[in-house]
This record gives structure tokens, C-alpha cells and sequence, in this order.
């Protein structure tokens, strides 16, 4: 056994807890090499002394840890196993051996698998471990699966998607779920951590009870496949929107998509596709027809080109189009009342229909007017997108009102997939390469930057940029009529020059100095500011130009359109 470094660290000194979700001054969850939870609880009681932390010696690698650690044997033969086409030369073995200590590069997260959790694994599949090593491929596919090329500490964890893909190009989400005054993690829904943050010379691992299982399946594909949703999987096939979403390019139009269980279903007296039939579209047999309201309804549930993540969802309220005329409102909001196992906070098309109410032991009143998300079964990830899991029978709103809409340019195809592929640094695009941008002027190409650098502001740490006299326009999805103020979010300290801004060929408000625009404070040099006031009429794509009046730059995060 490597030597195991320890110290004691004054409680009163500790400052920072690696699950922030709880603030909690005391780690008490003991990172040892031979204990295993049922789950990872983090306490918060401030009264204990002294806290003992164990650090893994300087040296140790990913893999010479698992060589000296035997409850984690069969993961480490299944890593000896793993060649590429049989060729010796490029083993498993030597990425989770590979290191360096001076530059940092090639850390990574390991989400490790026990011995428990590979037996249960083999014998979900009828295998044994010899079966299963006598396949170099499926080996490297595994070990390759739970390898991510980042570090990530749990107190970095998302709520939703990893931004950085396992090495074998799979993406896995993380759910937090509280339990005491600690937190649960749960990768990809279903394996807990069961040992986080364990530190090594080239990265850091987190031990889980599941072993991670490489996406296979479509949105349409999992709900086929669980006999808990049949009645939307025959709405799904009934209406062709079942065929029009797996023929879909999921790189260029990931979806999310909103779904009722048959319980759903029945809780609302709907226990077969016919009744639902008879609910949604009892005159109307035409059910491809995409102003058949069966069509609609099931339409409704897939907000287009987004994997929405429970992390995703931004503060407020925010409309997203669906595969209708119609978007869907999503309301986030901390206040919200929430009940067993509902994402808290998280409301779909709130005051639009009363589902409840209920009463408590004091007899205060509260009206459910909403559809919320049961949060530990969503996030589901697929390779088409996310699937979320619904409590109430979610009914086409056709009677909205304009609320806060934000464009982050991943409208554009492009940009979504430059975004995706997280290739942090620079990236430049021509008129030719992007969808929704129109370049003219000056301008010959726009420049894209992201970056997993947290002291970036930008609201998903990237942004575009591009300078001179340039005339440059962007197509932005349908906004709902309204009355809206248009505000865009620019670095401050970065743009110049005078500028007009149009919104479809008329212009808004007067003649912008951006020489003139300071940043809020010293710390945030980004600066939400307002163009003037719109009014938008129908449902409909709209052109958002800027126009340089004096030549000047631009470093944009998002244009955002807020009701008055």
C-alpha cells in the first residue's frame, strides 16, 4: 500500500467546504481507502475539534492507486484489458498512468466503479469478468466511459450536464439530493458517490456504486423502451413525431423533451391512448397534421435545438420554442411551493391551469397552478438531448403573455456545436459558415471565444467578438407579442466605437456610445444595458442588427428582450 499522507486540521480554520451546496465549514465526510458508504453526507456541525483529511501521496497516479487498493480490482483488470485493435501501444493503463506534475496537463476525473458495483454490472448482462475481459474493445469502451479529461472536484458539480465529455466522447450529468444536513450526488441518475475527491498526482476520483453505462438510445428510443410510458410512446408514433425526432441531426438540433408517466396519465383519467384522444383531439383523426391538436399537444412537450438541464434553466421566467406555434414557459423561481420528490423552484406554464390545492395543518392555502419536474428522475441524458419527467398532464398554453427572453447566439447551429465541443480559445467564422449571422461592412468574419476559465463572467463563459466598421445582423427565434425593452450584455471594459441598433430594419433608440458604457463594478466587467423599447406582434422570427456609425469593437454575451 502507498504510503497515505495525514494531517489535522484545525475546524476553525477550515474555510471552504467541498460541497458548497450546504456552505458547511467542516468536511466530515473522511476520504478513506477502505470505507464505503451507502451514500456521501457532508456535515455541518461546527462543534468538532479536529477533522482528519486524508491526501493521497504526491506520486500516486490514477492507476498506481488502483494497483494498491484491491476493492477495486476488477475495474483495474478491466483497464489491463483495454487495448486500441490490439495494438499493445496504446493501453488504458498508460492514460490513467499518464501525468504532469509541472504543467497540469492530462488531470482528470475518474469516476471509479467497486468491485460490487462491476459484479452487479456482469451479472445484469448474464457475464462473468472473464467474458467480459476477453474483449479488448468493450473493456477500453468502459474504462474510456468513466475517465473525464478535467479535473472536477465535487463542489464544482452541476446540476445537470458535465460540460466535458468521458474521454470516450459520452457526456454524464450529475443530481444532488439532499439527505440530513448533507448532500447526495447521483451520476447520470442513478450511481451515487460514494467516496468524493480523491486527490492524485494526475487527477481526482470519485467513488461510485453503479458502473456508468455509454448512451445508446434516442429521447424516442428510452420512453419506447420503459413500459411506465406507453401511452405517450403511441402519441409519439400516432402523430410522426416520433419518426420527425430520430431523424434529427442531435449535434445540430439536440431537444428537450417534457414527458408523462402512465400514472400521469391515469391520476387524470386518461388510461389509454384513446382517451387521450378523446381529451385532445376527439373531432380531428388527422393526427400527422401539424395543426391537428394531438399533434400539437405532443409538439408542445420537445422545446427545440436545447438540452435543457435542470442547470440550464435560467432565473425568472423564460419562454422556449417548441415544435408548435406555441413555446413553453418555464418559471424558475426558489419561492415556488414544491412537494415530494419535485424539482424545487421549477415551474412549467404556471397560472395556467389549477392542478391542486392544498391545505395544511395551520389552513394555509396553496394553489398548484403549475406542472413541475420530479427531479430524481430527470435530467435524463440521451444522445438526442435530455428527457424530463412531469407530475400533471401538461396542456398546450395558447393563451401566453410576454415574459424575458434571452439569445445566447446558440440558435445558430455553429455556434451550439463550437459551444459543445468545448475547445476552449479562439474560433473564427465567416458569413459562410453561421446560419443566423449576416455580416456586412467591413467585417469579413466573427471571432468565438470560450473558456473554462472561472474568472470569465460571460454567462456560458463565451461570447463573440468582431470589430471595425462593421454592419452585422442575427436571426432570432419567435419572441410572444408584447412590449419589450431590448438590452444587450457586452463586456464594458472591452467595446468602443458608436453604434445603431435595428430590429427588423427600424431602429432602436438613439445612436449608442459604447465608449461611454462603464461596467457595474470593479469585480464584473459585463454590463446588461438597454437599447430602447420594442413592441412585437405575432409569433415570429425577428433580425436584430448593429451597425457601426465609427469604427469600434464589440464583445457580446447575449441579447435579451424583457417585458415592460
Amino acid at each position: 500500500m502507498k504510503r497515505i499522507n495525514k494531517r489535522i486540521i484545525d475546524s476553525g480554520k477550515i474555510q471552504h467546504c467541498f460541497f458548497s451546496v450546504f456552505k458547511c465549514s467542516i468536511l466530515s465526510a473522511l476520504i478513506s481507502v477502505s470505507v464505503l458508504a451507502s451514500f456521501v453526507l457532508v456535515s455541518c456541525n461546527e462543534e468538532d475539534d479536529d477533522t482528519e483529511v486524508y491526501y493521497i501521496d504526491d506520486y500516486s497516479t490514477l492507476y498506481s492507486y488502483l494497483e494498491d487498493n484491491t476493492e477495486y480490482s476488477l475495474f483495474k483488470s478491466i483497464i489491463d484489458s483495454a487495448v486500441v485493435d490490439g495494438n499493445t501501444m496504446q493501453t488504458m493503463a498508460s492514460v490513467y498512468s499518464s501525468y504532469n506534475s509541472n504543467s497540469g496537463d492530462n488531470d482528470y476525473t475518474l469516476f471509479l466503479p467497486t468491485n460490487e458495483a462491476i459484479n452487479e454490472y456482469l451479472e445484469e448482462r448474464g457475464m462473468t469478468i472473464g467474458d467480459l475481459l476477453s474483449s479488448s474493445e468493450k473493456c477500453w469502451d468502459l474504462a474510456a466511459n468513466h475517465l473525464i479529461n478535467m479535473p472536477l472536484y465535487s463542489q464544482y458539480f452541476p446540476n445537470g450536464q458535465i460540460s466535458e465529455s468521458s474521454i470516450s466522447g459520452d457526456f454524464h450529468t450529475v443530481r444532488y439530493e439532499s439527505a440530513g444536513d448533507g448532500v447526495v450526488y447521483y451520476l447520470d441518475g442513478d450511481a451515487s458517490v460514494l467516496i468524493p475527491d480523491i486527490t492524485v498526482s494526475n487527477g481526482v476520483i470519485h467513488v461510485i456504486n453503479k458502473v456508468l453505462v455509454p448512451i445508446t438510445y434516442t429521447s424516442c428510443e428510452w420512453i419506447e423502451d420503459n413500459s411506465d410510458y406507453q401511452i405517450f410512446t403511441e402519441a409519439l408514433k400516432i402523430t410522426g413525431i416520433y419518426d420527425l425526432l430520430q431523424s434529427l441531426d442531435p449535434q445540430a438540433a439536440p431537444i428537450t423533451m417534457f414527458v408523462e408517466s402512465d400514472q400521469v396519465f391515469n391520476q387524470a383519467g386518461i388510461n389509454s391512448l384513446d382517451d387521450l384522444i378523446a381529451k385532445v383531439s376527439p373531432d380531428e383523426s388527422n393526427y400527422t397534421d401539424n395543426t391537428n391538436p394531438l399533434y400539437e399537444y405532443i409538439a408542445y412537450h420537445v422545446i427545440k435545438d436545447k438540452a435543457l438541464y435542470l442547470t440550464d434553466m435560467s432565473d425568472g421566467k423564460t419562454n422556449y420554442s417548441t415544435y408548435t406555434t406555441y413555446p413553453l414557459t418555464l418559471t424558475l423561481d426558489a419561492d415556488l411551493s414544491h412537494e415530494d420528490g419535485l424539482s424545487v423552484g421549477v415551474a412549467i406554464n404556471e397560472g395556467f391551469v389549477v392542478y391542486d390545492t392544498l391545505v395544511s395543518e395551520t389552513n394555509d392555502t396553496t394553489i398548484i397552478d403549475y406542472v413541475s419536474i420530479y427531479e430524481t428522475n430527470s435530467n435524463k441524458p440521451t444522445l438526442s438531448g435530455v428527457l424530463h419527467f412531469v407530475n400533471y398532464v401538461l396542456e398546450v398554453d395558447t393563451n401566453l403573455t410576454a415574459a424575458m427572453v434571452l439569445y445566447d447566439f446558440s440558435e445558430d447551429p455553429v455556434i451550439l456545436q463550437a459551444r459543445n465541443d468545448d475547445d476552449y480559445g479562439v474560433t473564427s467564422f465567416d458569413d459562410a459558415d453561421l446560419e443566423r449571422f449576416v455580416f456586412g461592412g467591413e467585417l469579413n468574419e466573427i471571432f468565438y471565444y470560450i473558456t473554462d476559465d472561472a474568472s470569465e463572467l460571460a454567462r456560458n463563459k463565451d461570447y463573440i467578438f468582431f470589430k471595425g466598421m462593421y454592419e452585422i445582423s442575427y436571426t432570432i427565434t419567435p419572441l410572444l407579442q408584447g412590449n419589450y425593452t431590448l438590452q444587450l450584455r457586452m463586456n464594458a471594459d472591452k467595446i468602443s466605437g458608436l453604434v445603431d441598433v435595428y430590429l427588423d430594419d427600424k431602429k432602436v433608440g438613439s445612436t449608442i456610445n459604447l465608449n461611454a458604457l462603464e461596467a457595474p463594478n470593479t469585480t464584473n466587467s459585463y454590463l446588461i444595458f438597454s437599447v430602447g423599447d420594442v413592441v412585437i406582434e405575432g409569433y415570429n422570427e425577428h433580425v436584430l442588427t448593429l451597425k457601426a456609425i465609427t469604427p469600434g469593437a464589440i464583445f457580446w454575451d447575449y441579447i435579451r428582450f424583457r417585458p415592460i
